[in-house]
């Protein structure tokens, strides 16, 4: 793929062709469609894999500076939920356990 062209379509079939041939040993026309799929797949693979390092190229070229964040929204609802239960449980086992053990 032409990174710096944008999404060539011409080239994105050559690679499916390519992928059925050197995977399955197969022409386009032979293939199975999960064949096809495979091989679609693999080169929409390839396509992220190039975007993916020419981006970090890119980010270690400008020295690009990295900021994680965790939001709260990824707790929601039932896993929320199931999380303040299991940390309650664990609260409770630890008390149970310590007035065990000290007897």
């Amino acid at each position: 793929m032409n990174n710096n062209m944008g999404f060539d379509k011409e080239t994105f079939k050559h690679s499916v062709i390519y992928n059925v041939k050197n995977m399955f040993r197969k022409t386009i026309d032979e293939a199975s469609p999960q064949q096809v799929f495979q091989a679609v797949a693999y080169a929409v693979k390839d396509v992220i894999i190039d975007e993916w390092i020419a981006t970090h190229k890119e980010y270690e070229k400008k020295d690009a500076k990295t900021v994680y964040y965790l939001s709260m929204e990824f707790l929601m609802g039932r896993a929320w939920a199931t999380i303040l239960s299991i940390y309650a449980q664990g609260k409770a086992y630890g008390r149970s356990w310590r007035s065990w053990a000290l007897t």
